[in-house]
């Protein structure tokens, strides 16, 4: 069964908050949470706690394996990205 919080366009945001660059992921914020780097990844953080955790096995976010967990929704994605060459 698919968590409830698990929508498409939550999905979506991880992604954008998985790839792009922090400046440009705090301006979409807006200020409501902001986006930092960690020493495995990166997390969101709103009213000091953390909501959203992006862990790398290889500190690559771009490639690799990454474990998402997004606290306030209630779900972990693994992610895997691969180049086009690799399949």
């Amino acid at each position: 069964m698919v968590p409830a919080g698990l929508k498409a366009d939550n999905i979506l945001a991880d992604l954008v908050i998985l790839f792009w660059d922090l400046d440009s992921i705090n301006v979409a914020l807006a200020g409501t949470a902001t986006a930092i780097e960690t020493g495995s990844g990166r997390a969101v953080v709103q009213d000091g706690r953390i909501v959203m955790s992006i862990v790398s096995r290889d500190g690559m976010l771009s490639r690799g394996d990454v474990q998402l967990t997004n606290q306030d929704f209630g779900y972990h994605l693994n992610i895997r990205t691969i180049s086009v060459d690799d399949t």
